[in-house]
């Protein structure tokens, strides 16, 4: 019993010294970068990001590659991504 808990202590301060990835952080890099469009409001902003995120995770899939040459024909894309934009 003594181990069982030994080992929860252990596993439970692992995880609390893992801290979780900081938003705004990524938000600034991204907007200062011109991924994601500056002229938004907060909301927008994390929506811009989810996008971004989800876009970002669909192109680590091996059978997305017909998604990825039409995104990259398309002259009119623009050049960051906005979420009031994107609706």
């Amino acid at each position: 019993m003594k181990l069982v808990s030994c080992l929860l202590t252990l596993l439970s301060s692992a995880v609390i010294a893992n801290p979780l990835p900081n938003d705004e952080k990524l938000l600034d890099s991204l907007i200062e970068r011109g991924v994601i469009c500056d002229n938004q409001t907060f909301e927008e902003k994390q929506e811009s990001l989810q996008i971004y995120l989800a876009n970002r995770f669909d192109k680590n899939k091996p059978n997305n590659k017909n998604n990825n040459k039409n995104t990259q024909s398309n002259p009119t894309e623009t050049k960051c991504i906005s979420a009031n934009k994107n609706k």
